[in-house]
């Protein structure tokens, strides 16, 4: 299933701030940071260009993102991330800590946690 959510942001490939983990009816999770954790997040990822350029940006379109998402009858829920772990998890995978291994870490921890229900 695809998400789409509206944004009146300039044209550039941007991050999905959301992800689906679950059934009908669908739960999303979306990858929530604080200021440290955002900071964090723009040191390891290895497409920070894909990221807003600050917390406030960034803080603006996931509550926008959360807003929309709930108002359409969807489960959208906040999942804090564990920036380190998350980085962690990328590497023990081979992968690049970019968006879609991002997307995937959130959506398997989020299962674990039984979040959202």
């Amino acid at each position: 299933m695809k998400l789409r959510v509206r944004s009146g942001h300039k044209k550039r490939r941007r991050e999905p701030l959301a992800v689906a983990i679950g059934p009908e009816p669908v739960q999303v999770a979306i990858a929530w940071y604080d200021r440290k954790s955002f900071s964090q997040l723009r040191e390891l990822a290895s497409d920070p260009e894909a990221l807003d350029e600050s917390y406030e940006a960034w803080l603006s379109s996931a509550e926008s993102t959360l807003r929309q998402l709930q108002e359409q009858g969807l489960a959208a829920f906040r999942f804090p991330l564990d920036v380190a772990a998350a980085a962690a998890w990328a590497r023990e995978q081979g992968r690049p800590f970019n968006g879609a291994a991002r997307a995937e870490y959130v959506t398997e921890a989020a299962r674990e946690q039984g979040t959202g229900s």
